[in-house]
């Protein structure tokens, strides 16, 4: 008798934990497909040649000090794994940011700013953003 209750206590918190561990994994399905649905990781992953073998590698997700999944656009060659590109997707929002790795302090920018600033010369060089201007550092 003592087993049941045991067991009849317990089941719902299994349940409960089962349920939130699929609702984990639905979301990171989610946010990979954000990623894989994006304009320039499809055109990284169709254009990179295949010998290099392109792929989206999961590369972390929420924790307790950070609330994002994050992606990194990848090639492996000769057993060299070289980051291409990292994207941040925020867990709640399911919003997707680009990962600054020439800004200054390494911050993340939206899409929209990445689209835009990824096309001028500073973008290259080491940055920061003033007044939401780029200006580069010397």
């Amino acid at each position: 008798m003592k087993q049941l209750i045991i067991l009849l206590i317990t089941m719902p918190l299994l349940l409960l934990n089962l349920d939130c561990i699929a609702q984990k994994r639905n979301r990171e399905r989610e946010a990979r497909n954000k990623i894989e649905q994006l304009p320039e990781v499809k055109d990284f992953l169709r254009k990179t040649p295949k010998e290099y073998r392109p792929i989206v590698e999961p590369d972390g997700g929420p924790t307790k000090g950070d609330n994002y999944y994050r992606y990194s656009l990848m090639t492996v060659d000769d057993g060299w794994i070289r980051t291409s590109m990292t994207f941040y997707v925020e867990a709640r929002t399911m919003q997707i940011y680009f990962w600054d790795y020439n800004g200054y302090d390494r911050e993340l920018v939206t899409l929209k700013e990445w689209r835009y600033w990824r096309t001028k010369p500073v973008w290259e060089q080491l940055h920061h953003f003033v007044n939401g201007k780029m200006v580069p550092v010397d």
